[in-house]
């Protein structure tokens, strides 16, 4: 099934945005790249095979063990605060985990 590239503009660019709220901003610069990425494959620069190609090579990339998404974790002193912060970043990653077909 080929991913929604709506969908996952979408889901980029919220990640994004709740990255920059973090002050993450070697992330952020990451997740701009996606968004420019996904921007060329709206204009017809980059067709969408190759675009999604590259986006799924370097997502997945930022998800090696001990380091990069895979073990990201968003500090609040608030428990109930730091659970739902860190509940609507892995629901947005996961959802493009999933969207790009690789799980």
């Amino acid at each position: 099934m080929k991913p929604n590239v709506m969908e996952l503009r979408n889901a980029f660019m919220e990640l994004t945005g709740l990255l920059k709220n973090e002050n993450e901003e070697k992330l952020v610069a990451q997740f701009e790249k996606f968004n420019h990425l996904l921007a060329a494959i709206d204009s017809g620069e980059i067709g969408v095979d190759d675009g999604l190609q590259m986006i799924r090579s370097k997502y997945k990339s930022m998800h090696t063990p001990h380091s990069g998404l895979s073990d990201f974790f968003i500090w609040r002193d608030d428990p109930k605060e730091r659970k739902k912060i860190n509940q609507e970043f892995e629901k947005l990653a996961s959802f493009i985990w999933s969207e790009l077909g690789l799980d």
